[in-house]
C-alpha cells in the first residue's frame, strides 16, 4: 500500500482508500484494504496490483462492491479512531427500505456519538434475490462504538434507534470487525507479516 502496490494500483488508474489493521473480531495477521477504480471490469483487470511487493503475504480474497448512499466523494480516510466495518446479509426485495432507513438514521446518530459513515458498499458478489453490504463507521474511541449500541436519549436519537431497530428486522445476518487505519509502512507491517496467535 505504502510502497509498490499503491503506486502500482495509481498507475493503472485507481485509488488507494485505506488499509486497516485488526482489533476485535479478526486475527491477528489479517487485514482490510479498500482500493477504488472507474468501473467493476478495471477494478476485475487489476484486483491483486496492491500486493505487489508483499512478500510476506500468504492469501487474500476480494470482493467487488459498489458505492451507494456513502462516500459521495473520494475522500480517503486519515482520522485515528476505531472503524467498524459491519456485513449486512439481506433479502433484495428488502434493499431499498433498507437504504432509506439508514439514510434518514445517519445524520442523528453522526451528530450524537461523533460518528462518521464513510462508506456503504453493496456487492456485486451477491445475486437476487439476496444482497450483502458493507457499512464503514469511525469512532472516536471504543467507548464511543459501545455508547452508541444503546445511548439514545433525544427524540431524534430515538427515532434513529427505531429506524436501526427495523433494519435489524430486515437483516438475515451481521457481523461486524473492529479495525484501526494503518498510517505508515511500520503500522501495515505489523498486521501483514505478524504470526497466527501473535
Amino acid at each position: 500500500l505504502f510502497r509498490a502496490g499503491g503506486k502500482a494500483v495509481s498507475d493503472a488508474g485507481g485509488q488507494v482508500f485505506g488499509l486497516w489493521t485488526p482489533l476485535i473480531g479478526f486475527a491477528s495477521n489479517r487485514g482490510i484494504a479498500i482500493t477504488a477504480w472507474p468501473d467493476p471490469e478495471a477494478a476485475d483487470r487489476q484486483d491483486d496490483l496492491l500486493l505487489d511487493g508483499m512478500a510476506e503475504l500468504l492469501d487474500s480474497d476480494g470482493e467487488r462492491l459498489v458505492p451507494t448512499a456513502r462516500p459521495t466523494l473520494f475522500r480517503p480516510p486519515r482520522e485515528p479512531g476505531i472503524y467498524a466495518f459491519r456485513w449486512f446479509d439481506l433479502q433484495a426485495a428488502d434493499w431499498p427500505e433498507f437504504l432509506a432507513l439508514s439514510r434518514e438514521a445517519w445524520p442523528a446518530f453522526e451528530q450524537a456519538f461523533e460518528a462518521e459513515i464513510l462508506g456503504f458498499w453493496r456487492s456485486l458478489e451477491v445475486a437476487e434475490p439476496l444482497a450483502r453490504v458493507l457499512l464503514l463507521t469511525r469512532y472516536p474511541s471504543l467507548e464511543a462504538w459501545e455508547r452508541s449500541r444503546h445511548d439514545f436519549k433525544t427524540d431524534a436519537e430515538k427515532a434513529t434507534a427505531a429506524r436501526f431497530r427495523r433494519r435489524r428486522e430486515l437483516t438475515d445476518t451481521t457481523l461486524v470487525v473492529a479495525m484501526q487505519l494503518a498510517t505508515d509502512v511500520a503500522s501495515a507491517t505489523r498486521t501483514i507479516g505478524s504470526k497466527p496467535g501473535a
